[in-house]
């Protein structure tokens, strides 16, 4: 259970460094802005030492997180039993659009991949 707990919350860090990176990038992010950003506001940096020996271990875990994740969404793609190739190539487009705006929530994602479109009703609603 122990291992569970450490391999979860060192996740829960990776998760929420990512964006920190994307948007602030490397040398300015700091231990405590990840402290922070975990809502470990109180916490000493030898909570995140616990976790990484240092903040670029940190940063190649979350590139490492990226590529495994972005992997595996097309891995989904490929392993669909469907001979709809709009569907493959909307699931193609959403992997991709995913991590270009890691976190952001607005319209501006409508723009990216606008070359991926489909008519049928069935692709769209997914």
């Amino acid at each position: 259970m122990k291992n569970r707990d450490y391999n979860d919350r060192r996740e829960a860090f990776i998760e929420t460094s990512i964006p920190l990176f994307i948007y602030k990038g490397y040398s300015n992010v700091s231990v405590r802005d990840v402290l922070d950003a975990v809502n470990d506001k109180t916490a000493s940096p030898s909570v995140f030492y616990y976790y990484f020996s240092s903040k670029d271990e940190l940063y190649r875990s979350c590139i490492e997180y990226i590529a495994e994740s972005y992997i595996s969404g097309f891995e989904k793609i490929f392993d669909l039993e469907t001979d709809d190739i709009c569907l493959a190539l909307i699931g193609f487009r959403n992997n991709i659009r995913k991590w270009f705006h890691v976190g952001q929530k607005s319209s501006e994602t409508q723009g990216i991949l606008p070359w991926i479109t489909c008519s049928s009703s069935t692709a769209n609603s997914r």
